[in-house]
């Protein structure tokens, strides 16, 4: 990486971590596959966001808890589009596509949700909000993840010889 006038910006801003972050995860997707590492990131989220309030007492401790938070939500990307690319092998650019409208929709709602939560309850009602709805992801994650070890049992099961 060439060091110029950026590379402190994007230090402060935890950009390059993150970039860092989602690098490393395609070799833990590859080499533990994509539903492991999705579940983990869902689970590392979770906590995260949960212990937002024990760990961001002051403006350096903010830093840790957002920077702890923004490596994980930024390793959601390479397992997702792992898991589609397997969903739907034909239809990998539109599957990839899709999935990027809905994280822009997400990210757009999540700013109207904010901005509600914020007008009616204490800013640290945020991260409790968040986790819950990480938690309601990771339900639908296990719910998919389940019905498709199904659907493979029994494919195999009927395309047994016998």
């Amino acid at each position: 990486m060439k060091v110029g006038i950026s590379s402190p910006i994007v230090a402060l801003s935890g950009r390059r971590p993150a970039w860092e972050a989602e690098a490393g995860t395609a070799e833990l997707v590859d080499r533990f596959g994509a539903d492991r590492i999705l579940g983990g990131v869902l689970a590392w989220i979770t906590v995260s966001l949960l212990m937002f309030d024990l760990i961001a007492r002051n403006l350096a401790g903010a830093y840790v808890a957002v920077g702890v938070w923004a490596v994980a939500a930024w390793m959601v990307s390479v397992p997702q589009q792992a898991r589609l690319l397997r969903a739907a092998p034909k239809a990998a650019t539109v599957a990839i596509s899709l999935n990027s409208s809905a994280m822009y929709l997400g990210s757009a709602l999540a700013g109207g949700l904010g901005g509600a939560i914020l007008t009616g309850w204490d800013a640290r009602a945020l991260p409790v909000v968040a986790a819950g709805l990480t938690v309601a992801a990771a339900i639908v994650f296990a719910i998919d993840f389940l019905m498709a070890r199904t659907a493979r049992t029994r494919m195999a099961v009927t395309d047994a010889p016998g």
